[in-house]
Protein backbone atom coordinates (compact mmCIF):
# COMPACT_ATOMS: atom_id res chain seq x y z
CA UNK A 1 0.00 0.00 0.00
CA UNK A 2 1.17 3.31 -1.12
CA UNK A 3 1.63 5.87 1.85
CA UNK A 4 -0.76 9.43 0.71
CA UNK A 5 -0.54 11.32 3.86
CA UNK A 6 2.55 12.12 5.90
CA UNK A 7 -0.18 12.96 9.23
CA UNK A 8 -3.31 10.90 10.14
CA UNK A 9 -6.18 12.80 8.74
CA UNK A 10 -8.48 11.87 11.94
CA UNK A 11 -6.16 13.38 14.89
CA UNK A 12 -3.26 14.86 13.16
CA UNK A 13 -0.39 12.44 14.44
CA UNK A 14 2.14 11.84 12.55
CA UNK A 15 2.36 8.56 10.61
CA UNK A 16 5.07 6.31 10.95
CA UNK A 17 4.05 3.08 8.90
CA UNK A 18 2.53 2.63 5.40
CA UNK A 19 -0.89 3.12 7.16
CA UNK A 20 -3.07 6.22 6.53
CA UNK A 21 -4.09 6.41 10.02
CA UNK A 22 -2.46 6.20 13.51
CA UNK A 23 -2.67 3.27 15.51
CA UNK A 24 -5.06 5.00 17.78
CA UNK A 25 -7.58 5.88 15.26
CA UNK A 26 -7.26 2.38 13.73
CA UNK A 27 -8.42 0.75 17.20
CA UNK A 28 -11.12 3.40 17.17
CA UNK A 29 -12.46 2.35 13.57
CA UNK A 30 -12.16 -1.30 14.47
CA UNK A 31 -14.32 -0.86 17.06
CA UNK A 32 -17.10 0.95 14.91
CA UNK A 33 -16.78 -1.95 12.84
CA UNK A 34 -17.14 -4.13 15.39
CA UNK A 35 -20.75 -2.79 16.55
CA UNK A 36 -24.23 -3.98 15.38
CA UNK A 37 -25.10 -2.73 12.78
CA UNK A 38 -28.54 -2.79 10.51
CA UNK A 39 -28.32 -5.52 7.46
CA UNK A 40 -29.69 -2.67 5.14
CA UNK A 41 -29.31 0.90 6.15
CA UNK A 42 -25.74 0.52 8.06
CA UNK A 43 -27.41 2.09 11.32
CA UNK A 44 -26.91 0.35 14.92
CA UNK A 45 -29.34 -1.98 15.90
CA UNK A 46 -28.65 -3.79 18.79
CA UNK A 47 -28.75 -7.41 18.60
CA UNK A 48 -31.37 -7.31 15.51
CA UNK A 49 -30.17 -7.85 12.23
CA UNK A 50 -32.54 -5.02 11.14
CA UNK A 51 -33.03 -1.40 12.71
CA UNK A 52 -36.37 -0.64 13.97
CA UNK A 53 -36.61 1.84 10.60
CA UNK A 54 -35.99 -1.02 8.24
CA UNK A 55 -38.48 -3.18 10.19
CA UNK A 56 -41.14 -0.85 10.15
CA UNK A 57 -40.87 -0.10 6.59
CA UNK A 58 -37.87 -1.82 4.09
CA UNK A 59 -35.98 1.28 2.20
CA UNK A 60 -36.36 1.96 -1.48
CA UNK A 61 -32.08 0.49 -1.66
CA UNK A 62 -30.64 -2.29 -1.11
CA UNK A 63 -27.68 -1.60 0.97
CA UNK A 64 -26.01 1.39 2.37
CA UNK A 65 -22.97 1.15 5.22
CA UNK A 66 -21.24 3.52 7.66
CA UNK A 67 -17.77 3.71 7.75
CA UNK A 68 -17.97 5.47 11.53
CA UNK A 69 -20.41 7.22 13.56
CA UNK A 70 -20.60 11.23 13.84
CA UNK A 71 -19.55 11.33 17.50
CA UNK A 72 -15.80 11.68 19.01
CA UNK A 73 -12.94 11.58 16.85
CA UNK A 74 -14.91 11.31 13.29
CA UNK A 75 -17.06 14.20 13.92
CA UNK A 76 -14.29 16.29 15.07
CA UNK A 77 -12.52 15.88 12.57
CA UNK A 78 -15.59 16.05 9.78
CA UNK A 79 -16.14 19.60 11.62
CA UNK A 80 -12.53 20.35 11.16
CA UNK A 81 -12.60 19.63 7.51
CA UNK A 82 -15.90 21.35 6.31
CA UNK A 83 -15.24 24.53 8.85
CA UNK A 84 -11.48 25.17 8.93
CA UNK A 85 -10.59 24.24 5.40
CA UNK A 86 -8.45 21.17 6.35
CA UNK A 87 -8.68 19.31 2.67
CA UNK A 88 -5.97 16.78 3.92
CA UNK A 89 -8.85 15.25 6.12
CA UNK A 90 -10.68 14.46 2.77
CA UNK A 91 -8.05 12.22 1.73
CA UNK A 92 -8.91 9.79 4.92
CA UNK A 93 -12.59 9.86 4.89
CA UNK A 94 -12.48 8.51 0.86
CA UNK A 95 -9.22 5.74 2.01
CA UNK A 96 -11.52 4.93 4.81
CA UNK A 97 -14.90 4.42 2.10
CA UNK A 98 -12.79 2.57 0.42
CA UNK A 99 -11.15 0.36 2.63
CA UNK A 100 -14.45 -0.20 4.17
CA UNK A 101 -16.00 -1.55 1.20
CA UNK A 102 -13.44 -3.60 0.21
CA UNK A 103 -13.95 -4.71 3.71
CA UNK A 104 -17.49 -5.53 3.08
CA UNK A 105 -16.45 -7.41 -0.34
CA UNK A 106 -19.21 -4.67 -1.93
CA UNK A 107 -18.35 -3.57 -6.11
CA UNK A 108 -19.81 -0.25 -6.68
CA UNK A 109 -21.02 0.41 -10.07
CA UNK A 110 -20.79 4.49 -9.34
CA UNK A 111 -20.53 7.46 -6.98
CA UNK A 112 -22.53 10.59 -6.26
CA UNK A 113 -22.59 12.50 -3.79
CA UNK A 114 -25.17 14.08 -1.30
CA UNK A 115 -26.30 17.58 -2.32
CA UNK A 116 -25.43 20.38 -0.49
CA UNK A 117 -27.32 23.53 0.00
CA UNK A 118 -26.54 26.55 -1.66
CA UNK A 119 -26.07 28.33 1.62
CA UNK A 120 -23.43 25.82 2.67
CA UNK A 121 -21.68 26.05 -0.68
CA UNK A 122 -21.23 29.88 -0.38
CA UNK A 123 -20.88 29.63 3.33
CA UNK A 124 -17.83 27.40 3.09
CA UNK A 125 -16.39 27.79 -0.52
CA UNK A 126 -16.27 24.65 -1.39
CA UNK A 127 -18.56 21.43 -1.99
CA UNK A 128 -17.13 18.86 0.45
CA UNK A 129 -19.31 15.63 0.07
CA UNK A 130 -18.43 16.65 -3.49
CA UNK A 131 -14.77 16.55 -3.12
CA UNK A 132 -14.77 13.70 -1.11
CA UNK A 133 -16.69 11.36 -3.99
CA UNK A 134 -14.01 12.65 -6.51
CA UNK A 135 -11.25 11.08 -4.20
CA UNK A 136 -13.48 7.98 -3.77
CA UNK A 137 -13.62 8.18 -7.35
CA UNK A 138 -10.15 7.67 -7.83
CA UNK A 139 -9.51 4.90 -5.36
CA UNK A 140 -12.20 3.39 -6.39
CA UNK A 141 -12.04 3.61 -10.12
CA UNK A 142 -15.31 3.70 -11.37
CA UNK A 143 -17.81 6.43 -12.15
CA UNK A 144 -19.26 9.44 -10.74
CA UNK A 145 -21.89 11.34 -10.97
CA UNK A 146 -21.61 14.14 -9.30
CA UNK A 147 -25.59 15.67 -9.90
CA UNK A 148 -27.27 12.67 -9.78
CA UNK A 149 -29.17 13.66 -6.40
CA UNK A 150 -30.63 16.89 -6.22
CA UNK A 151 -31.76 18.79 -2.52
CA UNK A 152 -35.24 19.04 -2.01
CA UNK A 153 -36.51 22.58 -1.01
Amino acid sequence: MKKILSRCPFCNQRLEGEDFLCPSCRETIKTYRKISKCAICGQPSGAEPLCHDCKKKLPTFQLATVCYFYHGMMKEALLDYKFHHRFYKAKGFAKLMKETFEKLGVEIDAITAVPTSFCSLVKHGYNSPLDIAYLLKQYMKCPIYPYLLRKKS
